[in-house]
C-alpha cells in the first residue's frame, strides 16, 4: 500500500516538474495569485487592521507635510514628537502611492499585494540562477505567499512583505556580482523593517565567510549599506542625538520583562546594571521562543518536510555542505536573538528565515547524492509539501474572507462613532483622547484617521501604583478619558 501511494506522489511530483518548465507557468501562477488576494482584500477590507497598520498610515500623512514624522497617536513614551516606532521607509511607500491614486487606508493592502506577486517572480528568478528545479521553485513561491502570518501581513497593510522584497532584491543583485548595489539595497531592507538591520548585516558577514570575499568586496557592500542605512541614522541624530534609534531598544536591553508601551519608557535596571537579571530574563524567554517557532514552522510545510529530509540525510551530505549549513544556521539564530531579548514572539516575525530556511534546505537536498526519499523521491517530497500549503493556504484565506464579512457592520459603526468623536475634538483640539475600557477598540484608528491627539492608557497601568498613575496623568495633561463607548454619543469637551 504505502509503495503504491509512493510512487503515485513521484509520478505527479515528476509530472508538474516537467509540466511548469514550460515558461508561462510563472505568468499563470502569479495571475492565480493577483486574483486571489485582491478579491480576498475586497471581503477582508480593513478588518485585520492592526496598532501597527493604523501607525503606518498615520506616519505615512506625515510624509509630504510640514510635521515631518510627528506622530498624533501616542504608541509608545520613548519620544515625545517624533516617531521612534517604526522606520521611515513603509510610511514613504504608502505616501508615493497615496500621490498616484489617493490617500487611504487600502493603499497598503494594494502595495503589500502588488508587493507579494513581485516577490514570486523575483524567487523564480534567483531559483533559476541557484539551479533550483522549477517545481521546487513554485513551491518555495507558494510556501511564503500563502503563509498565513504572511497573509495577515498583507491584509493588515503591514511591513514584512515589502520588507522581504527588498532583501531578496538585494540578494539578487548580490548574485549578479553587484556588491555595492546590493549593500545599499540591503541597508534599505532595516529603512523598512528593525530587524532586518540584524538580517542585513548578518547575511551580508555569512556570505563573505562561506565564499571567502576579499576584504575590498566586503568594504566595498558595507559602504553601500552604510549609505543605505543613512536616512535613519541621519533622522535618529537630528532629533534624538543617536544613531540609530529605535523605541524597543530599552526593552532589549531592560534587565527585567518589560514592554514597550509602558510608561515610562525606561527601564528599571538595565542589562549593564544588573546583568544577571537580563541572562535569566533571556532564559525564561526561551521556551517560549522555541515553542513560538515550532508552532510557526507547522504553517510553512516546506520548511518542516525538508528539515527533516536534511536531518535524515545528515551523513550523506558532504562535509564541506554540513560545514556551510552548520555556519548559515548559527547566523540564522543570532539574527533572531532580538526577538530573545525583548520577549516578542510572533509567526510573522518569522517569515524570511523561513523562507531562507527552505531555500537552503530545498538546495541542500537536491544536490545531496543517494539520499533517502522513502521511495517517494526529491520531486514527490515538493509535490507533497506543495500540497499541504495549498490546502493550508487556501483554509487560512477563506477565513480571514468570513471574518471580513462578520467585521463589516462593526466597521461601520466604529466609522460613525469616530466621526462624532472627531466633531466634539474639533471643540477642544488641544486635548488628548486617551481611550480605555471598550472604546480602547476605537485609539489607533481614530488617531490615524482623524490626525488629533490620541492615547491609550499604558501596558502596565494595572500594574502602577497611585503615585505612578498620578505622575502618568500629569504627563498626559490636557486630556480627556474616554472610557466607555457610550460616551460617543455625547460631546465631551470638558
Amino acid at each position: 500500500m504505502y509503495k503504491t501511494v509512493a510512487i503515485s506522489i513521484k509520478k505527479i511530483g515528476d509530472f508538474l516538474n516537467v509540466r511548469l518548465e514550460n515558461r508561462y507557468a510563472i505568468y499563470l501562477v502569479m495571475a492565480v495569485f493577483t486574483l486571489l488576494f485582491f478579491s480576498t482584500s475586497y471581503i477582508v477590507g480593513i478588518s485585520k487592521f492592526s496598532p501597527d497598520s493604523w501607525t503606518y498610515f498615520e506616519l505615512s500623512k506625515t510624509v509630504f507635510g510640514e510635521n515631518f514624522y510627528k506622530f498624533n497617536t501616542i504608541r509608545s513614551y520613548l519620544t515625545r514628537e517624533y516617531a521612534a516606532s517604526f522606520p521611515l521607509g513603509f510610511p514613504l511607500v504608502i505616501a508615493l502611492a497615496s500621490l498616484l491614486i489617493g490617500q487611504g487606508p487600502m493603499i497598503a493592502v494594494i502595495i503589500n499585494i502588488c508587493t507579494a506577486i513581485a516577490t514570486g517572480f523575483l524567487l523564480f528568478n534567483i531559483c533559476k540562477i541557484i539551479k533550483i528545479p522549477v517545481l521546487a521553485s513554485f513551491a518555495i513561491i507558494c510556501s511564503l505567499l500563502l503563509y498565513q502570518p504572511y497573509n495577515d501581513e498583507i491584509f493588515s497593510g503591514r511591513s514584512i512583505p515589502f520588507a522581504v522584497l527588498i532583501f531578496f532584491t538585494a540578494y539578487y543583485f548580490l548574485l549578479k556580482n553587484r556588491l555595492f548595489i546590493s549593500g545599499i539595497i540591503f541597508g534599505f531592507s532595516a529603512l523598512i523593517r528593525f530587524d532586518f538591520l540584524i538580517y542585513a548585516i548578518l547575511f551580508q558577514i555569512t556570505v563573505f565567510v562561506l565564499q571567502k570575499k576579499q576584504p575590498k568586496y566586503i568594504f566595498l557592500m558595507l559602504v553601500g549599506f552604510f549609505i543605505g542605512i543613512l536616512p535613519w541614522v541621519a533622522y535618529s541624530y537630528i532629533h534624538f542625538g543617536k544613531l540609530w534609534i529605535s523605541d524597543n531598544s530599552w526593552v532589549a536591553i531592560s534587565a527585567f520583562p518589560a514592554y514597550v508601551l509602558d510608561y515610562p519608557a525606561a527601564p528599571v535596571a538595565t542589562a549593564f546594571q544588573d546583568p544577571l537579571a537580563w541572562v535569566v530574563k533571556i532564559i525564561r524567554n526561551t521556551p517560549s521562543f522555541f515553542i513560538s517557532i515550532i508552532r510557526s514552522a507547522i504553517k510553512f510545510p516546506l520548511l518542516a518536510v525538508f528539515f527533516l529530509l536534511v536531518a535524515i540525510n545528515w551523513t550523506r551530505i558532504k562535509i564541506e555542505v554540513r560545514y556551510s549549513l552548520t555556519i548559515l544556521f548559527f547566523a540564522l539564530f543570532i539574527s533572531v536573538s532580538p526577538y530573545l531579548l525583548t520577549g516578542y514572539f510572533d509567526a510573522r516575525y518569522y517569515s524570511l528565515i523561513f523562507l531562507v530556511s527552505s531555500i537552503i534546505f530545498v538546495y541542500v537536498v537536491n544536490k545531496t547524492n543517494e539520499a533517502i526519499f522513502f521511495g517517494i523521491g526529491f520531486y514527490g517530497f515538493i509535490f507533497l509539501s506543495l500540497a499541504l500549503t495549498t490546502v493550508g493556504g487556501i483554509y487560512y484565506l477563506s477565513k480571514d474572507a468570513w471574518a471580513g464579512v462578520k467585521a463589516s457592520t462593526e466597521i461601520k459603526i466604529q466609522a460613525a462613532q469616530i466621526k462624532t468623536l472627531n466633531s466634539c475634538h474639533q471643540l477642544n483640539s488641544s486635548n488628548a483622547y486617551i481611550f480605555t475600557g471598550d472604546a480602547s477598540k476605537l485609539k489607533f484608528r481614530y488617531g490615524a484617521i482623524t490626525g488629533m491627539r490620541t492615547a491609550g492608557l499604558p501596558s502596565n497601568f494595572s500594574r502602577m501604583n497611585e503615585e505612578e498613575k498620578i505622575a502618568y496623568f500629569e504627563h498626559m495633561k490636557p486630556y480627556i478619558l474616554i472610557d466607555s463607548l457610550s460616551q460617543v454619543e455625547k460631546c465631551i469637551t470638558q
